[in-house]
């Protein structure tokens, strides 16, 4: 173990975080960095020595028809939810032993219907593209969550990405709409932040007790839209102003 590591670690849980890492199922990630694949067993036994929470994990470098292989393979050699099957093996088996149990999320960019199938294989999901922290985003992928929110389910959860809240491309009313968006459809609430750097009136949106609850309650249960008599039909990419679980 890096010298560095326990102290870091011991700290984020001190302060009430999870730990997480990003790696990739295929032989790099998206930035060129060893991926997982053929490693899965003994990445999995370092990751459970290091106290990860939470492991991101991508589909960058994968096994593709085309060579070499490029970094995102628009021809798959097989069903791509086989990327996942191996270290889903790995982490099933180190959970079995542990106490505190690894969540794992595949990083599937929505692609191949994973809300579909991806229980199969983790705990939660990506359901779409990157959320680039703009207002586009946040309407482009809270409009797509409500078409799929039957796929949400204690056993596993659509992930909306990262929460950017304090971006310079949405306002505060924004990043209010954005953080219980994320709660209601029951994703992970994962901060794509710099926290030294994080406003009061961030931290108030992030620490709101009552959205949390919502968004960790047992049944599991995402919202999506509901339209009350006379209100206008929702538009697609658009967010719709009615919800309910």
């Amino acid at each position: 173990m890096a010298k560095w590591h326990q102290p870091v670690v011991d700290q984020i849980h001190g302060m009430g975080l999870k730990f997480g890492l990003y790696g990739c199922a295929g032989v790099q990630t998206c930035a060129g960095y060893p991926g997982s694949e053929g490693h899965e067993k003994s990445d999995v036994a370092q990751l459970v020595s290091w106290g990860v929470d939470f492991w991101k994990y991508d589909n960058c470098y994968t096994p593709c028809r085309k060579s070499p292989r490029p970094q995102t393979c628009q021809n798959p050699s097989g069903n791509t939810s086989t990327f996942y099957a191996q270290m889903r093996d790995a982490i099933v088996a180190a959970n079995s032993k542990e106490t505190k149990k690894m969540h794992f999320n595949l990083c599937h960019w929505g692609r191949d219907q994973v809300w579909i199938w991806g229980a199969n294989y983790g705990h939660s999901w990506r359901m779409s593209v990157d959320n680039w922290g703009d207002w586009a985003s946040i309407e482009r992928i809270g409009s797509a969550a409500a078409g799929i929110y039957k796929h949400s389910a204690p056993v596993g959860f659509n992930d909306l990405d990262m929460l950017y809240l304090g971006s310079s491309k949405i306002n505060e009313n924004q990043s209010k709409l954005h953080f219980g968006l994320w709660a209601i459809t029951k994703s992970p609430l994962v901060l794509g932040m710099d926290l030294n750097k994080i406003s009061s009136s961030n931290l108030a949106i992030i620490k709101n007790k009552g959205i949390i609850d919502i968004n960790q309650d047992p049944l599991g249960k995402a919202a999506t839209n509901l339209r009350p008599p006379g209100a206008a039909v929702p538009t697609e990419g658009k967010i719709y102003p009615y919800w309910a679980q």
